[in-house]
């Protein structure tokens, strides 16, 4: 859900914590809110353009294609459970709640491009060996093999 929904339904986390201060609230969007994107609807596809694996799909066949698996879902899923387990494991010794927000686009770029922390994301990205056109699965007798 955007932000602005869960303000209006008094579920955001302002809201919900001034009711019960120890509460662990996790919140998925897709843009950090405080960008200017913030109120973006984002959907899997939106999360893969931005963040770097359409472009990086697109080394071996020479355009952009979005992957064919919900990988912003499942790596923000892995990632909010990561998230939670820490503010629970803070929780039991410090008595506090938390808040927790997963901007999935930021989420799943640090993921992609983890290998390239210390260069600027301009033009193209991706490990160049992972991206050759050359490597890609082969027939074999028994089926494909990589």
């Amino acid at each position: 859900m955007r932000p602005c929904a869960l303000a209006r339904l008094g579920m955001n986390y302002r809201a919900v914590a001034a009711r019960n201060p120890c509460l662990v609230y996790a919140h998925a969007q897709g843009f950090r809110s405080d960008s200017d994107q913030a109120g973006n609807a984002a959907y899997d596809e939106t999360l893969q353009a931005a963040s770097g694996p359409a472009e990086i799909a697109s080394r071996a066949p020479g355009t952009p294609m979005v992957l064919p698996s919900s990988l912003a879902d499942k790596i923000a899923g892995l990632t909010i459970l990561c998230s939670v387990l820490a503010a629970l494991a803070h929780r039991g010794r410090t008595g506090q709640g938390r808040h927790i927000e997963i901007p999935m686009t930021e989420t799943l770029r640090a993921f992609n491009l983890e290998g390239h922390a210390d260069e600027p994301v301009e033009g193209p990205t991706g490990l160049p060996p992972s991206t050759l056109q050359a490597r890609r699965a082969r027939r074999t007798e028994d089926g494909l093999a990589a």
